[in-house]
Formats: structure tokens, sequence, C-alpha cells
């Protein structure tokens, strides 16, 4: 709703989704890098380039049920240890965004995601830009669109942005997908938020800033 079709945004001469595709596909350590997808124009456009793509239902609810779905797929053939969901509007991500998550897959966590600091200058107010609230060990405490925490007093605490990035431990990936709605994920419209509310942690590991992020057609001419 924010942002009609904006996987297949023109980027620089080709569909964002495109762009986002040769940039995960371009970091050397994964093993296999596809599209997971249930609109025909985005397959198709990646059919077009040989791009490997999987068609999945229409009934999912977030990226999380998609990836279950896609694993489904995937598995028929090998036999994966994690999946890696990376969202399909972040066209600039790099191995050095994704290597500080590979720090936490070999500590065997079965969820991990990516955060930075914000600048002084961000505008924390805009919820396009998810923060998160994070624990001494660097489990999320919490995820919001809201600028977290709330500045009653005046102490001297960054702000954490979230990095659309996921790595889920296969065995678990299905159980996360089978979690009912819950209320605060509603509120929030953050599929994480169910997950803590169901008990499960979240591994965070702070990585480079993104160059840049699209969530609305303003980001692709800025």
């Amino acid at each position: 709703t924010r942002f009609p079709a904006k996987a297949l945004a023109n980027l620089q001469g080709e569909p964002m989704i495109v762009r986002t595709y040769r940039s995960v596909q371009s970091i050397s350590y994964f093993q296999h890098v596809c599209v997971a997808t249930d609109h025909p124009k985005i397959f198709d456009a990646l059919e077009k380039r040989s791009i490997p793509v999987l068609m999945t239902r229409k009934d999912h609810k977030n990226g999380t049920e998609r990836c279950a779905e896609a694993l489904q797929l995937l598995q028929k053939d090998i036999a994966w240890d994690y999946l890696i969901n990376v969202q399909g509007d972040v066209p600039f991500i790099t191995a050095q965004h994704m290597n500080p998550i590979l720090k936490l897959l070999k500590q065997k966590v079965n969820i991990a995601t990516l955060f930075y600091p914000m600048k002084p200058n961000e505008d924390v107010n805009n919820p396009h830009l998810v923060k998160v609230v994070l624990g001494k060990d660097n489990k999320a405490i919490y995820f919001s669109r809201s600028p977290i925490p709330y500045r009653r007093n005046p102490v001297h605490l960054p702000y954490y942005q979230h990095v659309g990035v996921y790595a889920y431990a296969v065995q678990i990936l299905p159980k996360l997908a089978g979690l009912p709605l819950d209320p605060i994920e509603e509120a929030e419209s953050l599929e994480q938020l169910r997950w803590i509310a169901n008990g499960y942690s979240i591994h965070a590991c702070q990585t480079l800033p993104l160059k840049k992020e699209i969530n609305t057609p303003d980001d692709l001419h800025e």
C-alpha cells in the first residue's frame, strides 16, 4: 500500500528486485540464491533474465511464511542448515553488511538479524524506519515504527535501526510460520513481534548502515 508494484520499480535501468537479487547473488558464501514471489509479473521479469525464482502461494501473511514454503520447495533437492531472508527492497546490500550475521550463525542461534546506530540527523519519527531495542546480550527486546526507547530522561542512548534481513535455522522456520497472529504484531505491522511474543529469541548483530532502503517512490530519486 505504501508503494504499489515496488519490486518492479525502475532502479538504474532494471527492476528493483533484479538489483536486489544481483547484490545478494554476488556475496560469495551464499550457497544458493533465489527469489520467492506470488506475483506473475515479478516471476516473468526474473524468468526472462534467467534468475532463479519460485512461485509461492498468494495467501501468505508475511515474508516468513513465504520463506517457509520456499524452504519446502528447495529441500526437495538440498538439505539446508539456514535460510536467510533478504527483503526485496534492499538493492544496495553487500557482503560487508552480511558478514556480521555469519558470526551468529557459527554460534548455532535459531534466529539472527541486523541493526545499526542511526545518525543524529536521521528522522527517528519516520515509521518506515523500524527501530529496535536490544538487551545486553544483543537479543532484541522490541521492534517499533515509533522512536524507542522513549526519552523521558536525558540519557545518552542511540536509536538502532533494524535491517530487513533474517537468518532462520531450518528446523525453526516452519514453527515461526505456524504461529498465530499476535495483537502487538498487528498493531505495529511487524512480523518479528509475533516471535518475541511467543518466547523466541532474536539475536542481533551490528552492521554498516545501508546506502538506501526503498520504502516509498521518493526513495528512488534521493
